[in-house]
């Protein structure tokens, strides 16, 4: 607990609650600006260090960083077309099969369209469709933003959060820069592949995947890092003296005697307090330490089971905490989806090239499952934000920010539903080629069908599950004090 809260609480038994309690998050650093080349080539390298401070920052910069780095790539893209023409070039030979170079497909682009112009009425779609494209990508990013609004919360107002997250969007795809010249560098050098088909396919596929999640990793890290910390004047709800409220029912508790209880509900006044019923959990002092995996794990437990885990829950000062619980939630989630699916699938693929197929298709359909399910609760978390705020008056983010985050392990029910409505129907498919006589309906139904309609019931229940329980969840921390 923060040592701001000592002086609201008091050991003598005449001692009664202040009139105010202490901001919730200390005072932010100041903000200072950040060398616009420096952060260009650094930026995606330490997001942590300068991203608080150019979310913070101008706009017009950060639309500038946006520009200069999709400039990058269409750099890149140009000497890697050069250095093709160069290496499919055959001098004073005219081959019919030679590669055609980017400016030669784009001059018969544009006879082609010159032709149908001429023998056609012209139309403005293909003009306006080129000329909204920038639009649309800044619409797009502006959405985005949006949607990325709770991990940039960080005690100020909701105004200022969506700013925040919107300079941070725009910044992140500076990491475009060291993409654009990794692949400017790969097509300048002269790199012999042939010599790859002597590795083992283990190996080039385990290379392909680093090389790929390197840079998503990295921009992932970006978005969810580089606005997460608020710097610049102390305007916004966390910096501000607070009325004290009942944790359970909202009455103001200001000058009642700390051993009595709440007139509304009963509610005892300490516990309404720091160092009353809402305190951290412990996996937060163990999170780093080798039995952090446990308290993991029974925490993921205590949150399904338990409805009332929200109302001892610190929410102001447990942001951070909650972010690290999203992130090993969310990567045990998957480690869990993968092992699921790889014993599920283990028997596919051995036999013949059908099954093999079989296999590799419900394993990306799983997969694709559970990544878009766990997509859509990151996305869903301002929509639960902004509910919070007109629905229950919670006007620091931070406050249902920490509580969508650490409602993340509600989302397990609907993920097994998932993985089974998934995995069962391609690992029984011979029983789904036949028909079922309903003896209700006296008529054959498809197996199909009637796994299809169970299947979409129990996720609309396990949905319906997910969506009341974190709404009840922001329900109980709307009157936090802690």
């Amino acid at each position: 607990m923060s040592d701001s809260f000592s002086t609201t609480v008091d050991t003598k038994p005449s001692a009664y609650v202040a009139a105010q309690l202490p901001p919730t998050a200390p005072l932010p650093a100041p903000r200072r600006k950040i060398n616009f080349l420096l952060a260009l080539l650094v930026h995606w390298l330490i997001p942590g260090r300068f991203g608080p401070h150019l979310a913070a920052g101008s706009t017009a910069r950060a639309c500038l960083a946006t520009i200069v780095s999709l400039s990058f790539v269409v750099g890149a893209v140009i000497v890697h077309e050069i250095q093709e023409e160069r290496r499919f070039a055959r001098p004073h030979v005219a081959s019919p099969y030679s590669r055609s170079s980017s400016r030669e497909r784009l001059a018969e682009e544009i006879l082609r369209g010159a032709a149908q112009s001429t023998g056609a009425n012209w139309s403005w779609m293909p003009f306006i469709g080129v000329a909204s494209t920038p639009l649309l990508i800044e619409l797009g990013l502006l959405i985005f933003a949006t949607a990325l609004m709770p991990w940039a919360a960080g005690g100020d107002r909701a105004w200022s959060v969506w700013k925040r997250s919107v300079r941070n969007v725009h910044w992140s795809l500076t990491i475009l820069v060291p993409v654009a010249a990794v692949v400017a560098v790969l097509a300048c050098i002269n790199v012999n592949w042939d010599h790859w088909q002597r590795w083992p396919d283990a190996v080039i596929i385990s290379i392909g995947i680093v090389v790929f999640l390197t840079p998503v990793i990295l921009l992932l890290r970006m978005w969810f890092v580089g606005a997460h910390r608020y710097v610049g004047p102390p305007d916004g709800p966390a910096f501000a003296p607070r009325e004290p409220l009942c944790d359970a029912c909202g009455y103001a508790i200001v000058h009642l005697p700390l051993e009595t209880r709440c007139p509304e509900c009963g509610l005892p006044v300490r516990e309404s307090l720091p160092g009353g019923r809402r305190r951290p959990t412990p996996w937060v002092e163990r999170r780093w330490r080798p039995s952090g995996l446990f308290w993991l794990l029974r925490l993921q437990w205590q949150i399904l089971r338990r409805p009332a885990f929200f109302e001892r829950l610190p929410v102001h000062s447990g942001i951070e905490s909650a972010r690290h619980f999203w992130w090993m939630t969310v990567a045990f989630m998957i480690l869990v989806s993968l092992a699921v699916i790889r014993l599920s699938v283990s028997g596919l693929g051995s036999h013949s090239h059908r099954e093999f197929e079989a296999a590799g298709i419900t394993t990306a359909l799983a997969m694709g499952s559970v990544l878009a399910t766990l997509l859509l609760q990151m996305l869903s978390m301002f929509p639960l934000c902004l509910w919070a705020q007109k629905r229950y008056g919670i006007v620091d983010y931070r406050v249902s920010a920490s509580a969508c985050c650490m409602a993340t392990p509600l989302v397990w029910p609907l993920l097994i539903v998932l993985l089974v409505c998934t995995l069962a129907p391609v690992l029984n498919e011979q029983w789904l080629r036949g028909v079922v006589v309903l003896s209700l309906l006296d008529r054959p139904v498809s197996a199909w069908l009637i796994v299809a309609i169970a299947s979409t019931a129990l996720v609309l229940l396990a949905a319906i599950f997910w969506l009341r329980r974190v709404t009840a969840a922001l329900r109980a921390v709307r009157y936090a004090n802690v």
